[in-house]
């Protein structure tokens, strides 16, 4: 039986004729409509159609409005993701002028500037590419007086975009732009708004076959491990056809076709950067997630001295072990400046607030304090010891190597530093002895304290302790 689609008949008409009378079926179910359509596409079913002789593919005029020649689909119309300013302006008028001029096109199309050079890749572009890939295509063009290196090549993008890190490295200033109002919107039509404009020229390829296009950029102030965009303006600026499979881009010059290579060694590191930073928006949302997390969680910090409890003498106290051989040295008493003895007067007084010290009227061993200018401007007051040291043996505990300590930390993402506000004091002293040197008592607190974490998610140096992530 040979049917042949009607003269006024739709192909889906003809379809539904076909399967109810060729293949007496009823009601044509979604999934063997999918099956027909496929065949007939392929050509499987051409002498069934109109034009039968003809292969499918024939029926499509390239470069044609050929709406009413090509067979309609049954889903629904899928819009491009649009924004930014066109080919031929960035006020409203003008986009809507562009609109206009693209609906009102009838026949053949307008003549344009025509290329001499016929631009194709072959597997010669290949010989430099590293397989299997997925890459993007980033490449290094120069900008204005810079060799600016991480730029995407991304022909999704309506803007050409230049971020604003990497705008102030090129030695300009924000007075330099021309302001604008006008946003950009990303696939969640989430609204980024920019600093400004500034045309800069754009050089791709190398002598002889090298080419300068002005490239009108939008600056964003946004988090990006890309330094710019080159999106369809800048392609079609330079009458370039990027291909991401061959890690190239080409171009039109005047002494024929001009390349830019694909840096496939940094593209695969802003790759792994972008999803480390989670997106533009990721390390900013990580920001304030850290900051939920430690107002959360205030109460643990000490603000002041008085704050501070302490350790329960039970758990650790600071115990002399003196040569008794040796005896007590009473240091004479230093005079200070004004501002030192000021300085020393309220660390005196807020430690004995605290409870972390007490007066003593008739000591054995007596040292006097030393004032260290930090690098804020403040003092701290510390104690020489010298002497009360050179009296007690060498505690045998062992503080941690810092290579050691480095060697570990290596490779995390995330770190967090934390530094133990007055550490020393928060550990009391055995009743029979005196104030000493400290540093291996608090290592061995620290060590007991953090037994469960240190080496896995923690490291402490003392009163210096760090917080790694992998992730």
């Amino acid at each position: 039986m040979n049917l042949h689609q009607g003269k006024n008949e739709s192909l889906w008409e003809y379809m539904n004729r076909f399967t109810k009378e060729a293949l007496k079926v009823p009601d044509l179910d979604q999934k063997l409509k999918d099956e027909i359509e496929f065949l007939i596409r392929r050509g499987k079913l051409s002498k069934f159609t109109k034009d039968g002789d003809k292969n499918y593919r024939d029926n499509d005029s390239r470069g044609r409005d050929n709406d009413d020649k090509r067979t309609q689909p049954r889903g629904p119309v899928i819009n491009v993701i649009s924004g930014g300013p066109t080919a031929v302006g960035t006020s409203s008028n003008s986009r809507k002028a562009y609109a206009r001029e693209v609906m009102s096109i009838v026949g053949e199309p307008p003549k344009r500037a025509k290329i001499d050079y016929a631009m194709a890749f072959d597997n010669v572009d290949l010989e430099k590419v590293k397989f299997p890939h997925d890459d993007p295509l980033v490449i290094t063009p120069v900008i204005g007086n810079s060799s600016v290196k991480r730029v995407l090549i991304d022909n999704g993008a309506s803007v050409d975009i230049l971020f604003y890190d990497a705008y102030e490295k090129m030695g300009y200033s924000d007075t330099q732009l021309t302001p604008s109002d006008m946003p950009i919107y990303g696939f969640n039509n989430v609204e980024t708004k920019i600093e400004g404009m500034i045309q800069l020229p754009v050089t791709m390829g190398t002598e002889p076959r090298q080419a300068t296009c002005m490239i009108n950029f939008l600056v964003v102030k946004a988090s990006s491990t890309y330094n710019a965009i080159l999106g369809r303006t800048g392609i079609h600026a330079f009458k370039a056809i990027p291909s991401t499979y061959h890690m190239k881009i080409k171009f039109p010059t005047m002494n024929g076709i001009g390349e830019e290579l694909g840096d496939q060694k940094m593209a695969r590191s802003c790759y792994i950067g972008a999803l480390r930073s989670g997106g533009a928006g990721g390390q900013e949302d990580l920001k304030q997630e850290l900051v939920r997390f430690l107002r959360n969680n205030r109460d643990v910090f000490a603000w002041t001295a008085a704050d501070m409890p302490g350790i329960d003498p039970s758990f650790m106290t600071h115990k002399l072990n003196v040569n008794p051989e040796r005896k007590p040295i009473k240091q004479k008493k230093r005079n200070f400046a004004p501002e030192r003895q000021e300085a020393i007067k309220q660390e005196v007084d807020k430690l004995l607030e605290a409870g972390f010290i007490e007066e003593i009227q008739f000591p054995e061993w007596l040292a006097n304090p030393v004032m260290v200018k930090k690098a804020n401007g403040k003092w701290r007051m510390c104690v020489d010891f010298t002497d009360l040291n050179d009296a007690c043996p060498k505690d045998c505990f062992p503080l941690p190597r810092i290579d050691t300590l480095i060697d570990v930390t290596a490779g995390h993402e995330m770190l967090s530093f934390m530094d133990g506000f007055s550490g020393y004091n928060q550990i009391r002293m055995n009743k029979d002895d005196v104030p000493k040197n400290a540093g291996a008592t608090y290592q061995r607190l620290a060590n007991k304290m953090f037994k469960h974490l240190i080496g896995k998610i923690m490291e402490v140096y003392v009163d210096d302790m760090l917080v790694k992530s992998l992730n």
